[in-house]
């Protein structure tokens, strides 16, 4: 499924997890290029040079021993230490690099995806993404038996359902594909007059019925807050994939948004698909198919 995947690892369990989700869902012939970062100041001199690895310190050392040793002789596993201004400037920079197709960071308080979005530079620096980002907690990785992945009708998370049902085939897991209308508000019609569950139906059950009988999906429409259902579903998945936004490149959209309010709460790693991902992370021809606008209402 993934070919060029890029795990920021800072030792952390939700890290080793991150480290442990990315084999689970590399393609056989795949690289994975391991990263710590040490951040630069002004007084050391250091130079943000995305391959560096003068001024490595002992603690990325022994970061990327840990790493070795827990993917032991895998092929196609490279190492860096690079320094830079922040996280999330090195990751970018990394990605872009590498043209990795998949970035894969472990969630925590204090650590992971916590720390990069911690500044205003990590954002600015991460909201270009153009490949998938996956967000794993800590907890146990084991196998993925079961996907989600919310679909809403629109462009934006038709990658998504694509990556899902890829990944789905690749690792032997069920797929549900999730719409859930907004009934958190007075309404009960769209603008127009629309029947809303009616017509959520009717995009889920086409969507469905497009990935065609290779890909059998469960299609799973539900009603209320957006953010509370897809972390319902959320505890009942080993993975959970959501769609990212046209104007808004994914780690942008995580912020003040749905997807990063299931990101921080999910108890499974969430995965979120720009709506431009990067060709190597959907396949040839699974995006495509007609292009209904997602109607108010009507989320994921």
């Amino acid at each position: 499924m993934f070919h060029r995947i890029l795990v920021g690892f800072d030792g952390t369990p939700a890290a080793r997890s991150a480290l442990r989700f990315a084999v689970s869902v590399a393609a056989p012939d795949s690289s994975i290029t391991v990263t710590t970062v040490a951040i630069e100041r002004a007084e050391t001199g250091f130079a943000a040079e995305v391959d560096a690895l003068t001024g490595v310190t002992a603690d990325d050392r022994t970061l990327l021993a840990e790493a070795r040793d827990l993917l032991g002789d895998r092929a196609g596993v490279s190492y860096r230490s690079p320094v830079g201004p922040s996280v999330g400037t090195v990751l970018h920079r990394l990605a872009a690099q590498h043209e990795a197709d998949l970035v894969v960071v472990g969630a925590g308080h204090r650590h992971g995806l916590r720390r990069v979005l911690s500044g205003s530079d990590a954002e600015d620096a991460l909201h270009g993404a153009t490949c998938a980002v996956c967000v794993v907690p800590e907890r146990d990785a084991g196998p993925l038996h079961r996907i989600a992945v919310g679909f809403d009708g629109s462009d934006a998370s038709r990658p998504a359902v694509a990556v899902a049902a890829a990944v789905a085939g690749q690792t032997g897991a069920a797929l549900d594909v999730v719409t859930v209308v907004d009934t958190d508000h007075p309404f009960d019609a769209g603008p127009d007059g629309t029947d809303l569950p009616h017509e959520g139906r009717r995009l889920l059950d086409a969507e469905v019925a497009r990935l065609g009988a290779d890909t059998p999906a469960h299609a799973v429409l539900t009603e209320g807050d957006p953010t509370a259902q897809l972390l319902r579903a959320a505890h009942d998945v080993d993975l959970l994939v959501l769609g990212g936004r046209a104007r808004g490149p994914v780690l942008r959209r995580l912020l003040g948004s749905v997807a990063d309010e299931v990101v921080r709460l999910a108890p499974c790693p969430v995965l979120v698909v720009p709506e431009h991902a990067a060709a190597g992370a959907v396949p040839a021809g699974a995006a495509a198919g007609d292009a209904t606008p997602a109607r108010r209402g009507v989320s994921w």
